[in-house]
């Protein structure tokens, strides 16, 4: 690891803001992502599922998953408690990816809300399927219900 990375840690105010980020890095807590793993649902994820009982389900598994998170924080060893749980056969996780490509499919991530399939072709902003998210920031000032942009860099 880098130094500067290393030493970032030191400051008191760096670990307040980020106390989550800092107890993983501890290994006394578990990164969200690895919790939505092990929360089961109760939905089959095929092509002929509406979105509307994909998106039912969410809320549903939400709970799920905030359950399994206190739990899992309330552990002295939340990695070796999560891992002492069964991996569903279709996760939060699997749930959220299915959700994510049907949103892909009709594409309204953006404020263009141009509907383009990006697994066929790019959106107007000149996006494909291959794209990610590198990092996201609220802009000063910006007032995100009204016009919610992002930045890439």
């Amino acid at each position: 690891m880098r130094p500067d990375a290393v030493r970032v840690w030191r400051l008191d105010e760096i670990r307040s803001r980020f106390q989550r980020y800092y107890a993983i890095i501890e290994k006394q807590k578990v990164a969200y992502y690895l919790i939505t793993k092990k929360v089961p649902i109760a939905i089959d994820l095929n092509p002929n599922t509406p979105l509307e009982k994909l998106w039912n389900e969410h809320d549903h598994a939400s709970g799920k998953f905030h359950k399994l998170l206190r739990e899992c924080d309330a552990q002295s060893a939340a990695a070796t408690y999560l891992t002492s749980i069964d991996t569903p056969k279709s996760s939060f996780l699997d749930l959220k990816i299915e959700i994510a490509h049907r949103i892909l499919r009709n594409c309204h991530f953006c404020e263009r809300f141009c509907k383009v399939d990006r697994e066929q072709a790019t959106g107007t902003c000149r996006l494909g399927v291959d794209a990610y998210v590198s990092s996201w920031f609220h802009h000063m000032g910006e007032e995100a219900p009204l016009i919610p942009s992002g930045t890439k860099n």
